[in-house]
């Protein structure tokens, strides 16, 4: 939100202040707008934003060269896969942090919904398998796959739409939209600031949901613990670490400890196993 994409190391402030702009009129038209304004508050922002930011700062550049109005996704387009044993423990534990991107996901969009469950085991076995075939499909065509957050319950909260049809709709948009370039490169043109202003928008509802969540449960001196150390590993410290610190390790360990969502869910995974109540 504060421009500092690319070389830029200073903060560029009509950016920056395009990007708050965004936010505050995401955030305004979700909480006081009726509506249809309210359901379409993310997209009005990201408009407006997106307008003003062509008439202050100029449009992103799009992609350059020729361009084919219709085109099949290529298979394998970096090459034939390799196997590297190396990665093998960075997607063991990535694969596990997955998962409990899945549980959180639907936890937090059960919550929404305002449905009270305490087993998820068959919405998470159906989330995982889906994911892991989303992955494999990705892999094929060199796409990064779809990952389940939370988030998402951030913009059901934001726009209050809760039904699975419009989801749908734009999940086959989408799919539809993959095939013709000049349009991908459209969308991918938004500048940063603002799409990073309105996802910052929906962040705000996740974080009331996060905090929601911890109220509801009794925290004793053994879970204020584990929540204090996976805080202050996974964020306070390994987040803002240089990437350089770690280049002197295997590139599986680089991987590891770079990532602070790894690193703060890895312990609390491990802490919640040994040290049980």
């Amino acid at each position: 939100m504060l421009g500092l994409q690319g070389n830029s190391e200073k903060i560029q402030l009509n950016a920056a202040m395009l990007a708050f702009i965004t936010f505050f009129v995401v955030l305004g038209l979700s909480i006081f707008a009726k509506g249809w304004l309210s359901s379409y508050a993310v997209l009005i922002g990201i408009v407006i934003g997106w307008i003003l930011y062509a008439l202050m700062i100029g449009a992103e550049s799009s992609i350059g060269g020729e361009m084919k109005l219709f085109a099949m996704p290529e298979w394998f387009a970096f090459g034939m896969p390799i196997f590297d044993y190396s990665v093998i423990p960075i997607a063991f534990v990535t694969a596990i942090i997955l998962i409990s991107n899945v549980v959180a996901s639907i936890v937090a969009v059960n919550q929404i919904l305002g449905m009270k469950k305490q087993h998820y085991k068959d919405e998470v076995n159906r989330g995982t398998t889906l994911s892991g075939m989303n992955h494999g499909i990705a892999g094929i065509f060199s796409a990064i796959a779809n990952v389940p957050l939370a988030t998402s319950a951030g913009f059901i909260s934001l726009t209050g739409q809760k039904n699975k049809r419009p989801f749908l709709y734009a999940s086959i948009l989408l799919i539809i939209i993959a095939f013709f370039p000049p349009i991908v490169t459209v969308i991918s043109s938004i500048p940063s600031p603002i799409a990073n202003a309105a996802l910052m928008a929906s962040f705000v509802q996740l974080v009331g949901l996060a905090i929601n969540n911890v109220t509801l449960e009794k925290l004793d001196k053994r879970k204020i613990t584990i929540l204090g150390i996976a805080y202050l590993f996974g964020m306070g410290g390994t987040m803002f670490l240089p990437t350089e610190v770690f280049a002197g390790l295997p590139s599986y360990v680089q991987n590891l400890f770079s990532n602070g969502l790894l690193i703060g869910t890895g312990l609390v995974i491990l802490l919640e196993q040994l040290w049980r109540e």
